[in-house]
């Protein structure tokens, strides 16, 4: 079995040289290019000592994500970048919300990766001014204790904390005039 996967690898490996191959896409006819956004799903945070995370027997946390508050402000197409006929282009970014629903701050994701374009400061500028306008229902840390009750056991939330939440986005330029909207519902 390993030297099948190793074929595989290797066969793989012989067609990174070769590439992909995109090609410009012509701008929309009103000369403006659109974007889409795609939030990835959140990791759960960690527990802290002293906690049971969700997905134990008796779980004495929960955390509900950040939830973007809509419509959400959409990255404009950089106007170089329209200029110059770049076509496609997708920009990974990781999020940070903070306490208050604001994105406090905006970093390079290793869960979407940004595709190199010769434009790529412009896409980013694009992105970060977007998200700069975002506002989020904040992260809830839900803390419970668990009750003994003759119809079965049941948790009971004690306390409510609001936290930081990080999250991965895809945001997906086109000069096409085609829109592919992907926001959450």
């Amino acid at each position: 079995m390993p030297r099948l996967r190793l074929s595989r690898f290797l066969a793989l490996a012989a067609l990174l040289p070769m590439g992909c191959r995109h090609t410009a896409v012509a701008p929309a006819a009103s000369g403006e290019g659109t974007s889409s956004i795609r939030f990835v799903d959140p990791a759960p945070p960690p527990a802290r000592k002293g906690e049971t995370a969700i997905g134990a027997a008796r779980p004495t946390m929960q955390a509900i994500n950040a939830q973007p508050i809509l419509p959400l402000a959409k990255p404009v197409y950089p106007p170089a970048a329209l200029a110059a006929h770049a076509g496609w282009a997708s920009v990974g970014v990781r999020l940070t919300v903070d306490e208050t629903g604001r994105v406090s701050a905006v970093q390079p994701s290793l869960a979407v990766i940004s595709l190199p374009t010769p434009y790529v400061a412009e896409f980013q500028a694009a992105v970060e001014a977007a998200v700069a306008q975002w506002r989020f229902r904040p992260a809830v840390l839900l803390h419970a204790e668990w009750v003994s009750d003759p119809g079965g056991d049941y948790p009971r939330v004690t306390s409510r904390e609001k936290i930081e939440w990080t999250f991965d986005v895809e945001f997906t330029f086109n000069a096409s005039g085609d829109v592919l909207t992907r926001l959450p519902k």
